[in-house]
């Protein structure tokens, strides 16, 4: 009697599936489009700051230059993304051991006493997520000093597709040298000669 009607447990599971597969599309979608402003956002920030932008130029500049450089800016974020897993799997490597020993700790302690596992948990859980932080702390400067680089050495760069002419660089023949000839100079003019007088 207690019990549900097996249409209304069907249609209750059914939609909590449906939830479920919803969610994860909505988190699947917001990864994919972090995937992609994640670099744009990184370079308008840059844009803003090196170059003293307002926030709408920025964001335009920091899209232009990222176009404009898109395979050399793809490369750096898949470095970056690379070594983010590997730093998640060292982290994740560290801190799962740590974690049984806190839970085997506080669980031997709360059979005991119930302050003793308070005390515990916070002497010994809150140093280590500390350290933690700060070890997050480390990698992200670590990131950021990478986009700050990467936009300083694009800064030179066109900040759009187009390709800026170069002026060739012409320079005039040099004749060979032979040996020189000297002029004479120009002879001077000939004074006029005196009338001689008539002879009487």
């Amino acid at each position: 009697t207690g019990t549900l009607p097996s249409e209304l447990q069907s249609r209750l599971a059914g939609g909590i599936l449906g939830a479920i597969a919803l969610f994860c599309c909505a988190i699947l979608c917001l990864f994919l489009v972090n995937l992609v402003i994640y670099p744009i956002y990184q370079f308008a920030v840059r844009a803003i700051v090196v170059e003293n932008l307002g926030a709408i130029e920025g964001l335009r500049r920091g899209y232009n230059r990222l176009r404009a450089n898109v395979g050399t800016v793809s490369l750096v974020y898949l470095a970056l993304i690379g070594i983010r897993i590997v730093w998640a799997i060292a982290l994740l490597a560290i801190g799962i051991p740590v974690g049984i020993l806190i839970v085997a700790l506080i669980v031997a302690l709360a059979r005991q006493s119930v302050a003793a596992t308070i005390i515990a948990t916070l002497v010994v859980g809150i140093p280590i997520a500390l350290i933690f932080v700060v070890i997050e702390g480390i990698y992200q400067v670590f990131e950021q000093t990478v986009w700050t680089e990467s936009y300083l050495a694009l800064l030179s760069g066109p900040t759009s597709g187009t390709v800026v002419p170069t002026t060739p660089d012409v320079t005039p023949p040099v004749m060979p040298s032979g040996p020189s000839i000297e002029t004479p100079p120009p002879a001077a003019p000939s004074e006029p000669e005196a009338p001689t007088p008539p002879q009487v």
